[in-house]
This record gives structure tokens, sequence and C-alpha cells, in this order.
């Protein structure tokens, strides 16, 4: 069930406005004071899905499951239209392919830093679709390859023809976004309290798994769009926000061979039987394409540094002041460490939150 949160009817101005200003806005530049807000999500109204397509370049060999002693009955594979003699491994190239769509309430949390201007940041934004459930999805996996024969049964098998052949379930424990850089956003007014929120936050998806058994991690580069409506409330803020983004990305990994898959092919010239093959498979990388969609509805209060005696969202010469105004004295705002006395301990310590 979706949550209420509404669409802005002039959202493609605000976002090219957004990207505009982002654009040459920085952090550095920024004048007046800000307050860092910890934003939490309400689970009962928010949700998040994300369909997730992956592709796996493949390269691998296919050999009949033939063995003298143990299965002297079995498949037997030889290269080429006439065939030969022994048990030859054929080489093939292939693409893993299979999609993945999950839906479930998402864990997420960011920090969001407030000034007086229309310019905002966001850090540390963070969710994790899937939490204690579990993904599978089934694979196919397409070969090519020169043509070939089998003997026991016998069949032709023509090149340039590709098979496709169902494999094993891969599974996901683990799909998570998490926040790189921080992130400018614009804020800009829509009434009494109200603001209405836009940012672009680069950041890194991971897939956490496994393949037939085999653990599987992997993490690619990825940036979210986020917008939604902010309304003041006693010193905090209720936050409606809407992401929604989609994406491809290509990961030219090398990873262990999987074990071997033995595989039943049916018989191509002439028809009606099968052959007993081993599947022998390395992955040479992973492509895949991303869309996430999700709403999240939540609250967001302020939350400062030790260091930020002012309460004003930064650590600086201000708080300096104040803490030097107060040298020697027992207890006060500058006595961070509490040991009451205001002295070099709470200068070094902020000093490091400078």
């Amino acid at each position: 069930m979706r949550s209420s949160v509404s669409r802005h009817p002039n959202l493609s101005c605000r976002f090219a406005l957004a990207l505009l200003v982002v654009g040459s806005a920085s952090i550095a530049h920024a004048h007046g004071p800000q307050t860092t807000y910890q934003f939490s999500i309400d689970p009962k109204s928010s949700n998040l899905s994300i369909d997730l397509g992956l592709s796996f370049p493949l390269g691998g060999t296919l050999i009949g499951d033939y063995d003298a002693v143990s299965n002297p009955e079995g498949t037997r594979t030889v290269p080429g239209l006439f065939g030969g003699s022994g048990n030859n491994p054929i080489p093939f190239s292939a693409g893993l392919g299979g999609s993945i769509h999950v839906d479930g309430m998402p864990q997420a949390s960011m920090q969001l830093v407030v000034g007086d201007g229309p310019i905002a940041w966001v850090r540390e934004l963070a969710f994790d679709l899937l939490e204690t459930q579990t993904a599978g999805v089934d694979l196919d996996v397409s070969i090519e390859f020169e043509t070939f024969r089998t003997f026991q049964p016998n069949s032709l098998y023509v090149g340039g023809i590709p098979l496709s052949i169902p494999i094993p379930v891969i599974e996901v424990t683990t799909i998570s976004f998490h926040q790189g850089p921080m992130a400018n956003a614009v804020v800009v007014p829509l009434g009494p309290g109200r603001q209405w929120l836009t940012a672009i936050v680069p950041g890194e998806v991971t897939l956490v798994g496994s393949m037939l058994g085999e653990p599987m991690t992997f993490t690619a580069p990825f940036s979210v769009a986020i917008f939604g409506e902010m309304v003041w409330n006693r010193g905090g803020f209720s936050l409606a926000v809407s992401i929604a983004d989609s994406g491809s990305f290509s990961i030219p990994l090398p990873l262990p061979p999987l074990p071997p898959i033995p595989v039943d092919l049916p018989t191509i010239a002439p028809p009606g039987n099968t052959a007993g093959l081993i599947l022998t498979v390395a992955i040479e990388g992973i492509d895949g394409n991303a869309a996430i969609d999700a709403d999240f509805v939540g609250a967001g209060q302020p939350t400062f540094s030790i260091a930020d005696l002012n309460k004003d969202g930064l650590v600086d010469g201000l708080d300096l002041s104040d803490l030097l105004s107060e040298w020697g004295d027992g207890g006060g705002v500058g006595d961070i460490n509490q040991d009451d006395i205001v002295n070099g301990v709470d200068m070094m310590l902020l000093m490091s939150q400078w």
C-alpha cells in the first residue's frame, strides 16, 4: 500500500532549479547557522520496492558425463560436424540473466543539514530493503557454441543456435543503499512552515547472497533522486519524501568458477533423447539495472556536536570564543567533558570537531 506522499505539480521546474543551484553550491561556501537533523522513518507509513535485473557474461565448457569406470554408458561430446573419438570439452560463451522484484518495509535513516537559505545538505542516507527476508530468482543461461556432436545418445548440435539451460536459484539476502559524499539539496518555500526538498544523492547499492551455494557479494555505484515536503513543528520537522530513480551498472569482476553443473540437454537432430552433460562456468562480470521506488514518511529532530556550544550547527570561532570566556571556570557550556573545569582537554575536544 502506498503512503500519502503527493508528487508536487511543479516538480519538474523545482528539479531543474535544484540541478542549477546544486551545481554551483557547496557547503564550504555556506553562510549563517546550520542545524543537523536526524531523520527516522515511520515504518507503518513508508514503503520501498526495488526491481533489479542482472546479467552475467559467462565463459565455460560443456562435456559429456561419460567416464570409462563410473559411467561407461554416459554421453560423450566431440567437436565438429562429423565427430571423432574421446570425450572432449566444447567451449562456449553465454549470458546468464534474471530479475528480482522485492517489496519490503524498509529500515532507513539520513541526516539533513538545514540553514537559513535555499541550500541544504543530505548525508548518511541508508536503507536496507530485505532486512530478514531472502529474495530468490531462477536464472537461465543462454549459451552459444561451435558445432559439436554427442554419442550415447547420438545427436548433432549446430553452432550459432543458442541453447537455453535453466540452472538453480540465486538467493539474495541483502539489498542495501549507502550514501557516499554529502549531497547538496534545495529547499523551496511552499507556505508558512512548509518547504519542498529536492536532492540527488550519490552512493552504492550492495547485494549479498549466494549462487549455487557459493557466496556472492558485489557493490555498484548508484544515485537516487529524492523529493518531498517538509512541515516544521516543535523545533523539528515531519517529512514525506519520495525516492524514484533507475540506472544501469557494469562490474567487470572475475568471480571464482562455479562448481560443475550436471544438465540434461534434449537432443536436437534427431530429437527425442536426452544427453547427459556437465557444464563448467566462469563468471566474467556482472551487468545490471535497478529501479528504486520508495516513500519514506517520518520525522527529523535536531542533533548537535558536543563541541557546538552555541548550537548553530557549526563548530567554529564562535564556539571557541564561548569556551575561552569560561576558561578555568567550573561547569558551564565550555566544560565539554563535564569534569567541572574548562581547560585544555575541552579545547582539544572542540578542535577535534572543528
